[in-house]
């Protein structure tokens, strides 16, 4: 009796330990995807800060910066001010390159690039 106790014992902590190794291989693989995600998303997002940058180099207003990059189509053909989170993304690279009175491509996309992570690992959850 105390044998099969012990079989039945053993058996539920290697499940456990299987359970357990389970859930850290979906964590590490969530973990990657959204890092991903984050990368590719803010790679692009970051290419818009350099030419914010730009624009407040070349002396261009914060209003028309702003007017202009909701007119320009996303990925699929729609204007970014159709989408508002994106949006408001950009909105705030506006702003902070502004602040900050970046004028090269290099300030601008180290901004956006910040400003994107910050932005993205707020709203998508990081735990």
């Amino acid at each position: 009796m105390k044998d099969v106790i012990l079989n039945r014992f053993t058996l539920f902590l290697l499940m456990v330990i299987s359970v357990s190794a389970s859930a850290q291989t979906v964590y590490d693989a969530r973990r990657q995807l959204m890092n991903s995600i984050v990368t590719g998303t803010c790679g692009a997002m970051a290419i818009m800060g350099g030419e914010i940058a730009q624009a407040n180099a070349q002396g261009m207003r914060q209003a028309a910066v702003k007017i202009r990059l909701g007119k320009i189509p996303d990925a699929n053909g729609q204007p970014y001010e159709n989408t508002p989170d994106v949006l408001n993304l950009l909105y705030a690279t506006v702003d902070r390159v502004y602040a900050q009175d970046a004028r090269t491509p290099d300030e601008g996309q180290v901004i956006a690039r910040q400003l994107c992570t910050q932005y993205m690992l707020l709203n998508m959850g990081d735990q």
